[in-house]
Parts: structure tokens; C-alpha cells; sequence
């Protein structure tokens, strides 16, 4: 799963993903916020979702910083032979949501 999505004004999270590796990588702005398998900054919600939360923006003297979340929900039974879904929000609100392999 290869994505990118347009957050506030000017910044860009991009995921990819490669479902058989298992090799994910996560970029805010051209920055690498997690890269799996390498990092193992794996977090997980109570829901059994794993969350990775950042701010874009911080250093932008015009507009406010952005709380951003990136999710990715992990089906229960059979991983491997069903799809993800994946979420992004932006201060709370949901932005991006697509499901797939």
C-alpha cells in the first residue's frame, strides 16, 4: 500500500508499504517518522490498532503546528490474507481513510 496524503497547507505524509516484506516506511514532509523493520515503533491502541502520533509544522512562524495520527488496523484472524486499514487525522479529524494490501 502506497499513499500520500495532503495535511494542512504545504505538508505532505506519505506511506508505503510493502505487504509481503513487511518493510513499511512513513514520511512527514520529506522526514522519516518511523521505518519498520528497522524502527520498532510500534504502538498500539485499545483497540489492537497500531497509532504513530506527530507534529508537522512546528517550526512554520505563520501557521499553527498540526497533531497528526497515522493508524493502521490489523484484522483479528488471517493477517496475512486480508486487508488493512489504514487511517490519517489531522488535529483529531479524520482526513484519509483507504483499505487494501
Amino acid at each position: 500500500m502506497n499513499f500520500s496524503v495532503s495535511v494542512g497547507r504545504g505538508h505532505l505524509v506519505e506511506y508505503n508499504g510493502n505487504f509481503f516484506t513487511g518493510a513499511e516506511q512513513l514520511k512527514a514532509d520529506g522526514k522519516i517518522i518511523f521505518q519498520l523493520p528497522i524502527d520498532e515503533a510500534k504502538k498500539l491502541t485499545e483497540t489492537g490498532c497500531r497509532r504513530t502520533e506527530f507534529l508537522m509544522g512546528a517550526n512554520d512562524q505563520i501557521n499553527e503546528p498540526i497533531k497528526v495520527s497515522f493508524e493502521i488496523e490489523h484484522p483479528f484472524f488471517f493477517r496475512g490474507m486480508r486487508p488493512y486499514t489504514y487511517r490519517v487525522f489531522a488535529d483529531g479529524k479524520l482526513i484519509h481513510e483507504v483499505t487494501g494490501f
